[in-house]
């Protein structure tokens, strides 16, 4: 869960904290307000430029420096408190108030384990393009259906899907476990008698001598 957002020259937020409740969070305003900047924000915090729709020289507030680009961002993931901070010249992260992985890529593998979502997974999640949203709605069920697999990625899990019929054995089992049973009940049939070892006393005292 999200607890707080601190921003400096991120698009629009020249200085701005947004303070998030538990349960369902909204954000109103205008356009051109800087709704979407701030997910995209929480999405930097995370995972880097990756996470970007542009160059982060695009990103920072119209005339000022890329080096005056901050952002804060404070979660709570199960009992764990975790403040991530990020900017042009670093990144770091802390888990209870002790520094766990400093460094831009350090930071972001560090997250894609505690979610177990990758930056690209994770702008598509969070970012849905709102003309892609509002013309999808607007053609009916099966655009808006092709939307939701698309942020959703359903095509990799297809292309998992084909992979695995094309590489492993897949498909009905029954045949399989027929023959099993078959070469079961065939393996007990043959099985040999236990030895008579009282036939091989002699032979055995006689090897022992």
């Amino acid at each position: 869960m999200f607890t707080t957002l601190q921003l400096n020259n991120f698009r629009q937020h020249k200085d701005r904290t947004v303070d998030f409740v538990s349960g369902l969070n909204a954000l109103r305003g205008l356009n051109e307000a800087g709704k979407s900047g701030i997910l995209e924000s929480m999405a930097y915090a995370m995972f880097g430029v990756d996470a970007l729709r542009e160059p982060l020289d695009d990103v920072v507030t119209w005339g000022e420096k890329v080096s005056s680009l901050k952002v804060k961002l404070n979660m709570q993931v199960n009992s764990n408190k975790i403040e991530i901070r990020r900017g042009k010249s670093g990144a770091e992260i802390d888990v209870d108030g002790k520094l766990v992985a400093t460094g831009q890529k350090e930071v972001t593998r560090f997250v894609e384990g505690l979610l177990g979502a990758a930056p690209k997974v994770a702008a598509k999640l969070m970012l849905a393009n709102q003309a892609s949203l509002r013309g999808a709605l607007s053609e009916g069920p099966t655009a808006t259906a092709q939307l939701i697999e698309q942020l959703s990625n359903f095509g990799l899990i297809d292309e998992i899907i084909q992979l695995v019929q094309e590489k492993l054995p897949s498909g009905n089992a029954v045949a399989a476990e027929q023959a099993v049973r078959s070469l079961a009940e065939q393996l007990e049939s043959e099985k040999p008698g236990e030895l008579d070892v009282k036939d091989h006393e002699s032979e055995v005292a006689n090897t022992e001598a």
